[in-house]
């Protein structure tokens, strides 16, 4: 959103930032061998490829790579850090949107734009198991992990199966722990993911001939290569599910024996809930290297030395770890007002995936769920840059989404497509979307960049009103 604001507008701005540096989940969450699930090639910014050879990014690599963009296009100037913002009222009389902060300060402004994504920064979702209370040992929630946490000699159990847990398992079976088990209630879908791409004998020859050049066309064909890709295999997934789960189990009975086919044997369909990536098969290879145990059962209770589970065995540990998702949040949780009257974002009906009913002149920037976040996140900073020079050449003061009532009455869908446990659980928290576009958000980036791409913002929908 910077970059497009300062390069693409003659816009003043500032980006109010809760922590005390950059890079927002980067900096939240600590916990070993947090990386991205993403290709770094799609989930970086197309104005800055990423330039690594390694395929997934460390937090750490994510986080020089945010520093190098915002040194590169003097970005930092605009920021503005430890400031949380805790309300905002727009005033229809004036256009202006008033922003109140956790310091207690007041910013006007023309547009208020919500880059905070989807989930709670304050608080991350930890089931009410019975008996929480009684354990023992240590109970860690990867968003807040320990600083100084040492597994040396400790019995750890990691409770989940999503990205998180296939990322934390085998870090912690890298270390001196006594044992590292993770605990899963039910299996997901893994898939092993080369984690390079290094250069072959031809690409070397181009270089030394053409040298920066070449480098920056190279990465930029990876780009387009790893969404394409991605993408097909998606549809792919959608379009023959029963066909795509069979091979996928198939394949993995040869690889892990049919003993252990029941920790990965999902009861539902790839891309139903997102496909979670094990960087090189990394995860695959610690597992039948016996570095790590699986267990998947429900889980009865907490004891104080461990995990009763619902088949009668007790799970021993000194350390649980609750990977067991996010909590979903809209807007930050911040308090949302027009003329001093709530608008509650969960009332609303999303727009072209970037704004709400009943919020004029405020935008949620939000991205896939089946591709990189970044690629949907950045087509709309490009779209709302775009508008605004439309409306200060029109003389436009205002603009809000607005559904007509023949729309309105063909109902409504979930706001996000997935069937994760993390979606369903917060469902009635989110916006919602309608039956069709642009109510409707495509989860296809090709379509959006064409939908995207043009200028014909007086569509009918988006209602613009003058200064």
């Amino acid at each position: 959103a910077a970059y497009y604001l300062k390069h693409k507008t003659n816009k003043s701005f500032i980006v109010l930032d809760r922590y005390s540096t950059h890079g927002g989940t980067w900096e939240l969450f600590k916990y070993p061998g947090i990386r991205s699930d993403s290709d770094m090639y799609s989930f970086s910014f197309s104005f800055h490829p990423w330039n690594q050879e390694k395929y997934f990014g460390t937090g750490n690599a994510i986080k020089d790579y945010l520093r190098e963009v915002m040194e590169t296009y003097n970005l930092g100037e605009h920021f503005r850090y430890e400031t949380k913002v805790d309300s905002a009222n727009f005033d229809t009389s004036s256009s202006t949107w008033c922003i109140r902060t956790s310091k207690g300060e007041t910013i006007n402004s023309n547009f208020f734009l919500c880059c905070s994504g989807y989930y709670d920064h304050e608080e991350g979702y930890t089931p009410d198991f019975p008996g929480f209370h009684d354990f023992n040992g240590s109970i860690i929630h990867p968003q807040f992990w320990p600083k100084n946490f040492d597994a040396d000699g400790k019995r750890i159990v990691v409770i989940g199966s999503g990205a998180t847990a296939i990322t934390l398992v085998p870090e912690l079976s890298k270390t001196n722990a006594a044992s590292v088990t993770m605990l899963q209630r039910s299996p997901t879908f893994i898939a092993a993911v080369p984690d390079n791409e290094k250069m072959g004998t031809f690409s070397k020859i181009l270089y030394s001939l053409l040298g920066q050049r070449y480098k920056q066309a190279l990465f930029r064909y990876r780009r387009v290569n790893a969404i394409f890709l991605g993408y097909l295999m998606y549809y792919v997934c959608k379009r023959f599910p029963k066909t795509v789960k069979s091979l996928w189990l198939k394949q993995l009975k040869r690889s892990l024996g049919e003993e252990n086919l029941k920790h990965f044997s999902p009861d539902y369909y790839p891309w139903d809930q997102r496909v979670c990536a094990a960087p090189n098969g990394d995860f695959f290879k610690q597992f039948k290297q016996h570095r790590f145990n699986i267990v998947t059962e429900h889980i009865d209770r907490f004891t104080e030395n461990g995990i009763l589970l619902k088949n009668g065995e007790e799970l021993p540990c000194d350390t649980i770890v609750t990977a067991t998702g996010l909590k979903l949040i809209s807007c930050g949780g911040v308090r949302l007002s027009v003329d001093n009257l709530d608008v509650f974002p969960k009332d609303q009906f999303i727009y072209k995936g970037l704004m709400l009913t009943n919020l004029p002149n405020m935008f949620w920037v939000t991205g896939y769920t089946n591709a990189s976040w970044t690629l949907k996140a950045e087509l709309s900073c490009d779209h709302i840059a775009r508008m605004m020079n439309y409306m200060e050449k029109r003389k436009k003061g205002q603009v809000v989404p607005v559904m007509d009532e023949k729309t309105a009455a063909l109902g409504e869908v979930n706001g996000f497509d997935l069937n994760s446990g993390y979606v369903l659980r917060y469902l009635d928290e989110i916006p919602k979307q309608g039956t069709k576009y642009p109510w409707q958000v495509y989860q296809n980036y090709f379509i959006d960049s064409w939908i995207f791409s043009g200028n014909n913002f007086n569509d009918g929908v988006a209602q613009f009103s003058k200064l």
